[in-house]
C-alpha cells in the first residue's frame, strides 16, 4: 500500500511515471517486483491512472544470483591469485639458490625468467634479459647454438641434455 500511494503521488505530480520498480502482492499473498508505467489520464470527467506493469522478479532473482556468483568467482580468483603468487615466489627462491643455471624461454625463444646464478654468470639482471633473444644478448656464434638446441628440444617435444660453452 505505502509503494502504491508514493506511486500516485508521484504520478499526480510528474502527470506520468516510467518504469518504476515496485513491489505488489498478489492474491495468494505472493511477492512479486514489477516495473511499472503510469499516465494520468481523463475519461470524460475523471481522472483515472492509465498504468501498465510488467512482472520482473525472476528477472531480479537471476540478477541478484548473477551477483552473488560473481562475488563467489572474484572472492575464488584473489584466493588463486595469492596462492599463485606465493607458488611463484617459491619456484624464483627454490631456483635462484639452486647451483645451476636455469631459465625459461617463450617458444618464440624470448626470455621470460632467469635465475640468480644465470644472471651473475652473464653479468646480466631481469629487466635486461626478460623479453630478449639470445641473439639480442650473446655473440652471434654463441647465439645460435643456443637456438639450435632450443630447436631441437621444440621439435623432439622432449627433455634433452646438452653441453653449452657460453662466453
Amino acid at each position: 500500500p505505502q509503494e502504491r500511494a508514493r506511486l500516485i503521488e508521484r504520478v499526480k505530480a510528474e502527470r506520468s511515471v516510467r518504469d518504476a520498480e515496485v513491489m505488489m502482492r498478489t492474491n495468494s499473498g505472493d511477492r512479486r517486483r514489477f516495473l511499472i508505467s503510469s499516465n494520468l489520464i481523463k475519461l470524460g470527467k475523471k481522472r483515472c491512472l492509465l498504468t501498465i506493469g510488467n512482472d520482473i522478479t525472476e528477472r531480479k532473482q537471476a540478477e541478484e544470483a548473477l551477483q552473488q556468483l560473481n562475488a563467489t568467482l572474484e572472492h575464488r580468483v584473489a584466493e588463486r591469485t595469492v596462492a599463485l603468487r606465493e607458488s611463484e615466489e617459491r619456484f624464483r627462491a627454490f631456483l635462484d639458490h639452486a647451483p645451476n643455471l636455469a631459465f625459461i624461454k617463450g617458444l618464440d625463444g624470448r626470455y621470460l625468467y632467469a635465475n640468480r646464478p644465470f644472471q651473475e654468470a652473464f653479468g646480466l639482471d631481469q629487466k635486461s634479459l626478460i623479453g630478449k633473444s639470445d641473439i639480442e644478448l650473446f655473440p652471434r656464434e654463441q647465439a645460435d647454438q643456443f637456438q639450435s638446441n632450443d630447436h631441437q628440444v621444440l621439435e623432439s617435444g622432449k627433455a634433452m641434455k646438452f653441453e653449452e660453452i657460453a662466453l
